[in-house]
């Protein structure tokens, strides 16, 4: 069964002006759906989700986000952070410090390699 689509509360002129100051390219995206909508130009996700050359589960994420009255939440995204271990230890990085700070770094990555090594 499908989902009516939501409501879009901004004029399609206002959201214009918000995708045009928009610099984040995924952000920009999520205007740009939300345009689409209020514009009469798509009427359905998954005519959303072609003119963007997206998901259509994606639209609809972000449309289910919209409908909850969440606008910072519909243009949310999560940026995948650093790993938690490291591959060097906390012994060869204290000792890799003092020769760094010394002779000016290393010319490569293969020397830095070779040191370690040593």
């Amino acid at each position: 069964m499908r989902k009516k689509m939501p409501t879009i509360t901004e004029s399609a002129a206002e959201l214009v002006r918000r995708l045009q100051d928009e610099t984040d390219g995924k952000k920009r995206q999520r205007w740009h759906a939300l345009y689409l909508v209020a514009s009469g130009q798509a009427r359905h996700r998954q005519a959303v989700a072609a003119m963007l050359h997206v998901h259509r589960h994606s639209v609809a994420a972000w449309l289910a986000a919209y409908a909850t009255g969440r606008v910072a939440q519909a243009l949310r995204y999560d940026v995948p952070g650093p790993t938690g271990s490291r591959r060097i230890t906390e012994t060869a990085l204290t000792a890799l410090k003092a020769p760094w700070q010394t002779s000016g770094g290393f010319s490569s990555y293969g020397a830095i390699r070779t040191w370690l090594a040593a």
